[in-house]
């Protein structure tokens, strides 16, 4: 169902919002399988002796990191996402029930 303000606008699209965290959930999943991907590389690096296994090491921590922060963003995304949702619905709901309270 979607949203309107009181000039008629779209202000959201509850199914368009549930599409889009399907996305941002299957972007997450493959951001978490490369994640671990990084964990390993982590682990076979650290028996590489010399200055090759501590920049695999350094390079795969930089990367590990930055995978981290965009799950996390990602997660805050879908948090934002379904919040908003919700207050408009909750809106939604009060908008009614004051037009329904003056009939």
């Amino acid at each position: 169902m979607a949203y309107h303000d009181y000039n008629g606008r779209i202000t959201i699209d509850d199914a368009a919002a549930a599409r889009d965290i399907r996305k941002i959930k299957s972007a997450i999943e493959k951001l978490n399988d490369a994640s671990n991907s990084m964990n390993q590389l982590l682990s076979v690096s650290s028996e590489i002796k010399g200055h090759t296994g501590n920049a695999i090491q350094s390079r795969a921590q930089e990367q590990k990191r930055q995978l981290d922060a965009m799950i996390s963003n990602l997660n805050q995304t879908c948090n934002a996402i379904n919040q908003t949702v919700q207050k408009y619905k909750r809106l939604d709901r009060e908008v009614k029930a004051a037009i329904e309270a003056h009939r």
